[in-house]
């Protein structure tokens, strides 16, 4: 039976993965469910209280499911599976399980520690003389082996050999080829048939006897290969842990992102939605947030091209509002810039349109150094309380771009002008 941590940790594995994808996240916990109902069913008469717990599962996700109707639902339920919170929908009210609410983060409810040497009777001292015996037993075997390998054969065919093979001079080769023709079955004859572990065993008791007896070693090997194990799960342990921390930092990022977005949308939707002399007002207290002094906001009529008049540091500025869906054309900016030269006392011009600029407007800010601002530019500002404007090196791409669509345009417009006509 899976605690009620691990369902909550599984619906949060399933929203990270399927968190753009809500059909899919429906269906992932529906299967979850029947699972859950499935078992149940096998198991009612012979462990009611099981059954009980399976079937309170199963309807939690099922509730859980039927709660999703659009990422703002994700986005609720992640954040109360997050916080351990109750959240509730129409006609449904679900709340996490208690072991959850009591923690304040989800995947932090287990607390690890690392294994200590000491609890299971053992000192450094002791694992470095087990290594130690490990390593002279190892090397005393193989020297073994190697060394029976090559004396068996070699007695053998000084015993077996015929008169002729070791009379002439050259009987220490033909030795040394036998016992190495040999030496190699009989090595894998004495790994296959067993006989090795009696030598492992003599190797081991003159490795281990300068240091402790036979049943001191073995509390020993059989005490460090339960720390090893403990020590294994402990690092497991940390990794799953790790693994959960990164899913819960991944859905926080996911949801922030989506705040951002929400945010974002509001306040595009916000400027947008404001009339003439509302959208006047609004950039007027826009740069009031932003360090500008005396800021006024002209009369709708008859403001010579002027809608904002301002000051900072010192210095005067000027500015025209255009609420637009299309880009601002040229002569819109002429009349700031006439208005400009008119007002002596006047250091910068500011031109803001929220549908953008032509290309020839844009040449012209460039060339009599205007200030301009469109839609993005103008939730930046707000975002931000700082002023800033569209750079050169902005303009100057954005001249490119524009220029690039209009012949474009102008192409399609010849290829159909050519077509019917």
């Amino acid at each position: 039976m899976k605690s009620n941590i691990d369902i909550w940790n599984a619906c949060l594995d399933m929203f990270a993965e399927h968190i753009n994808d809500i059909g899919k996240l429906k269906r992932e916990l529906n299967t979850k469910a029947d699972e859950f109902f499935a078992f149940a069913e096998r198991i009612e008469e012979l462990n009611p209280e099981l059954y009980e717990q399976h079937i309170h599962t199963a309807g939690r996700l099922r509730a859980i499911c039927e709660g999703i109707n659009n990422i703002y639902d994700v986005e609720k339920i992640q954040k109360a599976l997050l916080s351990g919170k109750s959240f509730s929908f129409e006609n449904i009210d679900l709340i996490a399980p208690k072991d959850i609410q009591q923690s304040t983060t989800l995947h932090n409810l287990s607390s690890v520690s690392k294994p200590d040497i000491e609890h299971f009777e053992l000192t450094e001292a002791r694992i470095e003389n087990w290594k130690h015996i490990q390593k002279r037993k190892e090397n005393l075997t193989y020297k073994c082996l190697l060394a029976i390998s090559v004396l068996i054969p070699f007695f053998i065919f000084y015993i077996s050999a015929p008169d002729w093979m070791l009379s002439n001079s050259s009987r220490f080769v033909k030795v040394v080829i036998v016992c190495a023709l040999l030496g190699i079955p009989t090595y894998l004859l004495l790994l296959t048939t067993g006989l090795h572990k009696y030598i492992e065993a003599f190797c081991l008791f003159w490795a281990r006897n300068r240091y402790y007896s036979l049943t001191d070693y073995k509390k020993i090997c059989t005490n460090y290969e339960n720390y090893q194990q403990a020590s294994l799960q402990y690092e497991n342990t940390l990794k799953l842990e790790k693994e959960k921390e990164l899913k819960q930092l991944r859905i926080k990022e996911q949801l922030e992102q989506n705040d951002r977005k929400e945010k974002e949308m509001q306040l595009k939707e916000h400027w947008l939605n404001l009339n003439g002399w509302a959208f006047e007002k609004e950039t007027g207290l826009l740069f009031e947030q932003c360090g500008f002094r005396n800021v006024r906001v002209t009369k709708g009529s008859g403001d010579g091209g002027v809608d904002i008049i301002m000051t900072r540091d010192g210095k005067k500025y000027i500015v025209q509002c255009k609420k637009h869906a299309k880009p601002a054309p040229q002569t819109h900016l002429r009349d700031l810039f006439g208005a400009f030269h008119d007002d002596e006392n006047a250091d910068k011009a500011i031109f803001i349109c929220t549908g953008g600029f032509t290309a020839d407007a844009i040449e012209f800010a460039l060339n009599n150094e205007i200030d301009l601002i469109d839609l993005e530019k103008l939730l930046e500002i707000a975002n931000s309380k700082t002023y800033s404007s569209l750079s050169s090196d902005e303009l100057r791409l954005r001249l490119l771009d524009t220029k690039i669509r209009q012949k474009e345009a102008y192409k399609r417009h010849l290829w159909w002008k050519n077509k019917y006509s």
